[in-house]
């Protein structure tokens, strides 16, 4: 099977199923409890001294900080500090202008890409490149192959894309002279040959990734309408304090009023009434817990299936900009974007411009790239050696690197990418309502995470992230 690994029984199908057997030591994992103000911190700290030094902007680094706060920046440090996340940093006296004192440590920086080297991930894809492009289709495989390039072997040969020629006859035709004696042999005498042979209708990687595309609708955000003359409403909140708004900031969150208000009546108006009137009242009861938000079994049900309310609240999260922000660093909170700035970053003053701090994220809020692909090969090494994986598990074996949200949006990537597929062990209609919009798994509590089971998907291959 290669690479793509079933659960222990190997005969279900489906989206739902029972516990696997692999993981019934489970209740060992918990979540660590966890401030959700001071997770904020640590994850600006992890911003700004991860931001790469070509780019890095000692103005915009201090403003993010102090948006957060002095006291809980000082203490998410320490934090830091003591789990090995951050280390002191030796300065050039030469340098003129003060820098970052403190760095990401090397030990943290080694496991940020997961349980495999970049090695791993250059070697498997320079292989596939080269059968894909038609460079070779008939080889030897040298028994001194890396560890990328049996990778690809074993995905190939599970998609019975490769044939194996293994010929023992030199060490047949040798063992008279050797009698049984290894002293008398070399390796050359013990070392069987094996001949590769690779299919002539390889897809190529682009061909996988359109044929995935193709088949997978996406639900694309329509862009923000603003009449003319409508601009004055704009740049506050409904505390008429300044706002972060769209019209002015070009990226990260919104919670000016106006962008708001245009933003949700234009998705009730293409609801049916009661959806409609659900919607509503969802917003008035999370605007309502202000930016302390609601968990999940804190949203009102109003009499109707949980589902549909979950699924409602999924899709206020994808307009542009979104109504409400799903975060929180221990248990998902729902809160709306009026209030979402307690648990942002401050990336510029004019125009106000927020986001949600990420470590691949530099101080300028623009993503490093080789940081976003640590994340996804961090996310998908660890589902690759551990198939079947729970939810609740994926997040403890990657805490020391991620948070909470950065393995979410992380697996959410992945999944929409086909990477990664997910099961329900047992039955719950509810979660199989919810999977059905596009992050659906940050929604999930604890005890639904460990009924979630992580698997490599069947589009595309996993080591091209």
């Amino acid at each position: 099977m290669g690479f793509h690994v079933e659960f222990c029984s190997g005969r279900r199908t489906g989206k739902t199923i029972h516990d696997p057997c692999v993981y019934q030591d489970l209740g060992t994992v918990t979540t660590e409890v966890k401030d959700d103000v001071l997770a904020t911190a640590e994850a600006a700290l992890k911003m700004v001294f991860g931001t790469p030094n070509e780019t890095y902007d000692p103005d915009s680094g201090a403003r993010v900080l102090r948006s957060i706060g002095k006291e809980h920046v000082s203490l998410a440090m320490s934090n830091l500090l003591s789990q090995g996340v951050l280390s002191k940093l030796v300065r050039d006296p030469k340098k003129p202008k003060p820098g970052r004192t403190l760095k990401i440590s090397d030990n943290n920086l080694n496991i940020v890409g997961g349980p495999f080297p970049r090695e791993f991930f250059q070697d498997a894809n320079a292989l596939e490149d080269i059968v894909g492009e038609g460079e070779v289709d008939d080889m030897e495989w040298s028994l001194e192959a890396h560890d990328g390039d049996v990778a690809t072997l074993m995905q190939l040969v599970s998609e019975n894309q490769v044939s194996l020629q293994v010929d023992t006859s030199r060490p047949r035709s040798l063992r008279s002279r050797i009698d049984w004696n290894s002293k008398r042999a070399d390796d050359d005498d013990i070392e069987t040959s094996i001949r590769v042979k690779f299919s002539t209708s390889i897809p190529t990687d682009l061909e996988i990734a359109e044929s995935f595309q193709a088949e997978t609708p996406v639900a694309e955000s329509e862009p923000m309408v603003v009449a003319v003359g409508d601009h004055a409403d704009h740049g506050k909140t409904s505390y008429g304090v300044i706002a972060a708004c769209g019209i002015r900031a070009s990226h990260g969150l919104v919670d000016c009023s106006r962008c708001i208000a245009i933003s949700f009546s234009t998705f009730v108006a293409d609801l049916n009434q009661l959806d409609a009137e659900l919607a509503a009242l969802i917003l008035e009861r999370v605007k309502h817990s202000g930016s302390l938000g609601v968990t999940k079994t804190m949203l009102p049900q109003f009499n109707v299936d949980p589902g549909r309310v979950l699924k409602i609240v999924q899709r206020m999260m994808l307009l542009t900009p979104p109504v409400l922000v799903m975060t929180g660093y221990t248990t998902p909170v729902v809160v709306s974007s009026e209030h979402c700035a307690r648990w942002t970053v401050t990336l510029s003053e004019d125009p106000l411009t927020y986001v949600l701090p990420r470590r691949w994220l530099d101080v300028r809020g623009s993503r490093v790239d080789e940081l976003w692909t640590a994340a996804l090969r961090s996310v998908v090494g660890t589902v690759i050696l551990r198939p079947g994986i729970p939810q609740a598990e994926l997040r403890w074996r990657l805490k020391a690197a991620y948070d909470r949200q950065e393995v979410i949006e992380a697996v959410t990537f992945l999944e929409q990418e086909g990477t990664l597929e997910a099961k329900i062990g047992g039955s719950s209609g509810i979660l199989e309502q919810i999977m059905e919009v596009p992050g659906w798994a940050g929604m999930l509590e604890e005890e639904e995470e460990r009924r979630v089971y992580w698997f490599i998907g069947k589009k595309g291959h996993w080591y091209r992230v």
